[in-house]
């Protein structure tokens, strides 16, 4: 089968124009994004198998900053992202229950890894944007979905 095949369904030629006329529409409509296949490429790259995947629940966007709510068995993850320069941004977040734990954030440029205070608060400083991933030690690892910084 050749790439002009792949596309073809069916062999009725009427039913075939109409799924093609079909595919331009969600073309224009709802374009697949740029960067779909990279996001989703890193993700399948940063998830450990054993990780309790944190759901996000809130978020909330102004001119400034983006804040996301994560939850999930036993522990709540808030995080801030604000913009910090032409390629980066800071991340603050907070970690409840508080408490002292390893926090790593997983991004196309590598690997950084802070510990949150007992308060459960840690930062990150000129995070390039792209893709990232938030994992968080302690009482059994968690992390965050895939998320765009």
């Amino acid at each position: 089968m050749d790439a002009a095949d792949a596309t073809r369904v069916t062999a009725d030629p009427e039913t075939q124009a109409v799924l093609d006329r079909l595919r331009v529409l969600c073309d224009e409509i709802d374009p697949v994004p740029d960067d779909l296949a990279d996001t989703v490429g890193f993700a399948l790259d940063h998830t450990n198998p054993g990780d309790e995947i944190l759901r996000l629940v809130a978020r909330h966007a102004d001119d400034r900053s983006r804040v996301r709510v994560f939850d999930g068995p036993g522990r709540t993850v808030l995080i801030a992202v604000t913009e910090s320069g032409a390629v980066t941004v800071r991340v603050d977040g907070w970690v409840v229950p508080a408490g002292a734990c390893r926090v790593r954030l997983c991004t196309a440029a590598g690997v950084l890894e802070v510990s949150a205070n007992a308060s459960g608060r840690f930062t990150y400083d000129f995070v390039r944007r792209g893709p990232a991933k938030i994992s968080f030690s302690g009482n059994g690892p968690v992390s965050t979905p895939v998320l765009l910084l």
